[in-house]
């Protein structure tokens, strides 16, 4: 399992389905990571950083880290991963927008709302 903590020390843990075998994945250049989502496709976690209004991705290692950040990302709240494409939730902005996770190119509104988009 994977998940994200906020706080002092922001990370992005994983341990197996017991607890057991915990390990950092990633603990540096976070700022408030919300949401979180696993791509089986590329082997690479996603995450969005309310904090510091990006989505990064590593590889499900821990290795690779990179950051999105784009002048569209407001406030990015949710995050999922679907093929190619990257999707997230902008409390901002109130939006569902998506890009293509590679290059972050081809960047679409989806869905605009005058309510909050929370989860995806």
């Amino acid at each position: 399992m994977y998940w994200s903590e906020i706080g002092e020390e922001p990370q992005i843990k994983r341990a197996g389905m017991d607890g057991s075998s915990r390990k950092i994945l990633v603990n540096q250049g976070l700022g408030r990571p919300t949401s979180i989502a696993l791509d089986q496709l590329s082997w690479k976690i996603f995450w969005s950083d309310e904090k510091f209004h990006c989505i990064g991705s590593a590889n499900l290692d821990g290795s690779g880290i990179s950051m999105m950040q784009l002048t569209e990302i407001k406030n990015p709240f949710s995050v999922a991963v679907f093929e190619d494409e990257i999707f997230w939730s902008d409390l901002k902005t109130r939006t569902i927008q998506r890009v293509e996770k590679m290059t972050g190119k081809d960047r679409a509104v989806l869905i605009k709302r005058s309510g909050q988009p929370f989860g995806l």
